[in-house]
């Protein structure tokens, strides 16, 4: 901006162009911080007082006040239609609120809230550019700078957040993550700047860096406040890991004892001569039976008696876990008597099934089994169970 600006996003001065005309004492810089924090309106003497010197100023304060307005009226006469006035209540700074910065920010701000996402954004963004450090930045005592100064920095944080919002809703991903990251690395336990930039971050192609913010942000809640992060936080986690490609850091979703993927052989169709040779359920937990006469729930497929042990053990039933089988082959023939065999034992029923001659129908009385059901695919290695089994799945 050409002219005169006055600066509170940051340290506290007045500037021409490149040049800083002051104050350079520190109490000068609280009188001109509270006088530009309502220009136009009278401030009181207590006020300035309090600015300066919280709520235990000495003696002499009241005095001290009028020497420093006295300097800044000396610096004030630069700047074009600025004014210094006094009156019976206080002092009143005169100056056009558009050279001040943190009500150019403000106007900015709430003309953002009137528009569209695409032009309300570059308000927002142009907003932020007005701050050049903590608001106050070098304003010396408590009172100041830790009510009126944490107010704006919150205002800031606020802004940085609905800036970032729109910014993602407009596809600008790196954009958000780049006015997030700095506001997340001075406050990590903010939810609500958090979980933007974990949606930036995996909406940009960095699911593992959103991933690491989540872990190190739920780190420090256990360690720092011993407790979760928000629902809304861990629901955005759970959003980030259902997006990855199948297999990307799903490790730990997989259920304990699962066998890793079938060979190559084991998934290729099967060759048209020798055939898996046995289905035979048992209860869980038990080892496959020796002959169709044992305990085991009856099947419509003749049993097994090779020794070879089964090498593979889908469960029959349904298993509410995402992709834990491997693909299915494209083009599938034969094994019509197996698959039917199969299929009987999610349905049994009196006489089921072909071949069945064990009395089902006395087992269960014509009712599905409540208790779950495993099956073993027995056969020599490379026969096919591995894509019987899938396909069937």
């Amino acid at each position: 901006m050409h002219g005169t600006e006055f600066r509170l996003l940051g340290p506290v001065g007045i500037w021409q162009g490149e040049q800083g005309l002051g104050p350079t004492a520190a109490q000068q810089r609280s009188v001109l911080a509270m006088l530009l924090l309502e220009p136009g309106r009278v401030v009181s003497v207590d006020r300035l007082v309090m600015a300066v010197w919280g709520e235990d100023p000495p003696g002499s304060a009241r005095n001290a006040v009028q020497v420093q307005i006295s300097k800044l009226r000396r610096i004030l006469t630069a700047p074009a239609d600025t004014e210094l006035s006094t009156s019976a209540q206080g002092y009143c700074l005169t100056v056009d609120q558009e050279r001040v910065d943190l009500h150019r920010f403000r106007e900015l701000v709430r003309e953002a809230r009137t528009v569209g996402d695409g032009p309300a954004g570059e308000l927002l963004h142009a907003a932020l550019q007005l701050w050049r450090g903590p608001a106050l930045a070098d304003v010396a005592g408590g009172w100041l700078p830790e009510t009126v100064g944490a107010g704006l920095e919150e205002e800031r944080r606020a802004v940085v957040e609905e800036c970032a919002a729109i910014d993602l809703r407009s596809g600008r991903h790196q954009e958000a993550a780049a006015v997030l990251s700095p506001l997340v690395a001075e406050h990590p336990l903010r939810e609500r700047s958090v979980g933007l930039l974990m949606e930036a971050l995996s909406r940009s192609g960095r699911r593992a860096d959103a991933l690491a913010l989540f872990r190190s942000t739920r780190q420090r809640y256990v360690d720092e406040l011993g407790i979760e992060p928000g629902d809304d936080l861990q629901r955005l986690h759970r959003k980030v890991l259902d997006a990855q490609p199948a297999g990307a850091d799903r490790a730990g979703l997989a259920l304990a004892g699962a066998d890793p993927a079938p060979a190559a052989a084991d998934q290729t169709p099967a060759p048209a001569a020798p055939t898996p040779t046995a289905v035979a359920p048992t209860a869980v937990g038990a080892p496959a039976p020796a002959a169709p006469a044992t305990a085991a729930p009856p099947s419509s497929v003749p049993q097994d008696t090779s020794p070879e042990p089964p090498s593979e053990s889908p469960p029959a039933a349904e298993v509410a876990v995402p992709q834990q089988l491997p693909a299915d082959v494209v083009h599938f023939t034969g094994r019509e008597r197996e698959l039917a065999g199969l299929d009987a034992l999610l349905r049994p029923a009196p006489g089921a099934g072909p071949g069945s001659g064990s009395g089902t129908g006395s087992r269960t009385g014509g009712r599905v089994p409540t208790a779950a059901v495993i099956s073993v695919i027995a056969g020599s290695g490379g026969l096919g169970k591995t894509t019987l089994a899938v396909h069937w799945a």
